[in-house]
């Protein structure tokens, strides 16, 4: 009955065991999409080989290449445009360019801002991270490269499907770096697209 469910409730309240479940927020959404793509890439890593001409506009397409024996190609933007499209927003053109993010999208201005300066710019990943600078799911680009990766949220790992992975092999690190001994571990954060609250 109504009366028994309440009574239950209440009876948990009291003893602390009611814990409020916890409303994700998109930079949470957008990170469990990456984690996604990370574990299924680790998966099948034998079938996975850096190439952006082998790569697939969305994951669902990949993971359909994947399952026909197909090898599927990636390079370090790409699960980071499968998890845009994830979440409805359309990543077509979307890449680190020679430094600056190009089709930053009225739809991406919706959803991320865009930092150039202060927050983790000009430090190189593992600076911002001991100095707090960045968030979970901050979308990054790099000082005099294309190059393009997210933040984890954890430790000094970012999500980047790039040859920094490959030479790892994708079946042993999937799509997450760390980016203290990685190639890529004095590259200064040149821009940062950042989840809105």
């Amino acid at each position: 009955s109504i009366a028994t469910a309440n009574k239950k409730m209440l009876d948990l309240l009291k003893s602390g065991k009611l814990i409020k479940e916890k409303i994700k927020t998109n930079e949470d959404k957008y990170v469990d999409k990456l984690n996604e793509i990370h574990k299924f890439i680790k998966q099948h890593g034998k079938k996975i080989i850096y190439s952006w001409g082998a790569s697939q506009p969305t994951f669902a397409k990949a993971k359909d290449k994947i399952r026909q024996g197909k090898k599927v190609g990636l390079t370090c933007v790409v699960p980071t445009r499968w998890a845009l499209d994830m979440m409805g927003i359309d990543p077509s053109g979307f890449y680190g360019k020679d430094s600056h993010f190009t089709k930053y999208s009225d739809k991406m201005k919706k959803y991320l801002k865009k930092i150039t300066k202060g927050s983790g710019v000009g430090c190189t990943l593992k600076e911002a991270v001991d100095k707090k600078l960045l968030k979970k799911g901050d979308i990054l680009t790099f000082k005099d490269c294309t190059h393009t990766a997210t933040y984890t949220g954890n430790k000094y790992n970012a999500f980047d499907g790039g040859t920094a992975a490959e030479d790892k092999g994708y079946d042993k690190v999937g799509i997450i770096v760390d980016y203290s001994t990685s190639k890529w571990k004095n590259k200064k954060i040149n821009e940062i697209l950042r989840w809105k609250v």
